[in-house]
Formats: C-alpha cells, structure tokens, sequence
C-alpha cells in the first residue's frame, strides 16, 4: 500500500506545481500523518479520518482558510489517487470549511476627512445635471465610506 507522503511527491513530479503549493502538499500531508500518530498509507484514507483531522486542526486554533487550503491538499491527492486506481473510495462526505470574513481594509478618520475637504474644491456642476460638482462627489464619497466601498 502506497504512503500518502510518497504518493504526493509523486503528484508533485508529474505536475508543473508552484513551489509555494509542493510545500502545501508536503505541510498538510505531514499535519495529517502528525495528528494521527502513524504515516497514513492512501486506502486509510476516509471521510471520517478527514473530519476527525479537520476538528482536530480548528480545536487546535488554527485559522480556517488554513484548515480549508490544507483539507484541500489532501483532497487533490485523495482524487488523484482514486483516478489512477489506488484507492478504492472517492471522498463523500468530507465536511466543508466557510473561510473566515475578511475584515475590509478601511479609511482612517484622517482620510475620511481629507477626502470630505478635496471634494469641496471641485469647481462647477456635472454636465448635463444641475448639481454642484462638489456637492455631488461628496455625497459619492459619503456613499461609498457608508455602504463598505474601500480603496
């Protein structure tokens, strides 16, 4: 029975994988192989030993983009694996991860205000419309700081 770990050198050679991501590969198979104790041959591969793996790595605190990209490293081998005949079993029922929301990027005060000012020095009126080109791009700024619009 074939190792995951030679199994996604494997993987890697055949593939013109970023380095970035053939460390991936090698992180999270090495992650797996760690919190079960033993190394983890391809047909000990099963739904529960991934969801088991993937509690275990969240009730460690590790962040859930992490556990997301590391469950799908594990996946893409698990697949490929089944592709090319060595395992039996596909992954079913292997639970999902909601990345985290990420916090947007905001204006400071300072920002705020210094937009709010360079607005009010924006000569004339919009073509076609009788508002005042300063009035005008205040209320687009305002607009944009208020429903979540970031630079």
């Amino acid at each position: 029975m074939t190792l995951l770990t030679n199994f996604a050198g494997e993987y890697a050679l055949a593939r013109d994988l970023s380095t970035q991501y053939k460390h991936q590969l090698s992180w999270s198979v090495e992650y797996l192989e760690r919190w079960a104790g033993k190394p983890v041959h391809l047909g000990d591969l099963s739904d529960d030993l991934l969801n088991r793996w993937i509690d275990a790595r969240l009730a460690q605190g590790m962040s859930r983009d992490t556990v997301r990209t590391q469950r799908g490293a594990i996946l893409a081998l698990w697949r490929e694996a089944h592709l090319m005949g060595k395992t039996k079993i596909l992954p079913q029922r292997v639970k999902k991860i909601r990345g985290e929301a990420a916090i947007p990027r905001a204006f400071v005060e300072q920002q705020l205000r210094d937009l709010r000012t360079a607005c009010t020095q924006c000569p004339g009126q919009f073509r076609g419309w009788s508002m005042d080109r300063s009035k005008g791009m205040r209320a687009f700024v305002l607009m944009g700081y208020y429903s979540g619009l970031r630079p």
